[in-house]
């Protein structure tokens, strides 16, 4: 009885151990498809007005993923998982960055092929000064960027391009036959 009592706590440990930080992807999507993370808050807040562009953000992520890709290939993560396993992902993966400050917001694009390669970074609305067009794996994109210009936030959505996020999905989709 010990021995089995054991194993099952040893077990437990060790799955509770692989699964990780709450913020990485329990799901590496299908090779077929495209994975939509959470968008990543910065400054991290429970304003429930931030959560809720966050929320919409995503949204609009998952509607351009499924111009690319049929929408049962598209794998929309819950909060908060914004970030793909250290191994990297299946599929493609999509996400913005949601910077705000004082009832400003900025809006950056992040988007990466499968695997741990790196990402492409795409300011899309507000001014950002990049150190780099491409992010390294896993790496926090706000410490690679100064937001030189805010927008609004309630204006976030409205000046949102969503053909050109359709596009930068569109490049790093290599499907055949879609």
């Amino acid at each position: 009885m010990r021995v089995w009592v054991g194993a099952w706590l040893l077990a437990a440990g060790l799955s509770s151990a692989w699964a990780g930080a709450p913020e990485i992807s329990r799901s590496k999507g299908r090779r077929d498809g495209v994975v939509v993370l959470w968008p990543r808050v910065v400054p991290a807040t429970e304003d429930p007005e931030l959560r809720g562009l966050a929320k919409r953000l995503q949204d609009r992520l998952y509607a351009a993923a499924s111009e690319v890709v049929d929408y049962r290939r598209v794998d929309v993560r819950p909060e908060p998982e914004r970030v793909c396993p250290r191994s990297g992902c299946r599929a493609p993966s999509v996400s913005v960055l949601l910077g705000h400050k004082g009832g400003g917001c900025v809006l950056v694009a992040l988007v990466g092929p499968a695997g741990g390669s790196p990402l492409d970074v795409v300011p899309l609305v507000g001014e950002v000064e990049l150190a780099s067009e491409r992010l390294a794996f896993r790496k926090a994109p706000e410490s690679s960027m100064v937001i030189t210009e805010f927008v609004p936030c309630d204006q976030i959505e409205a000046e949102l391009d969503d053909q050109l996020v359709i596009q930068m999905i569109d490049a790093h989709v290599d499907v055949p036959g879609r």
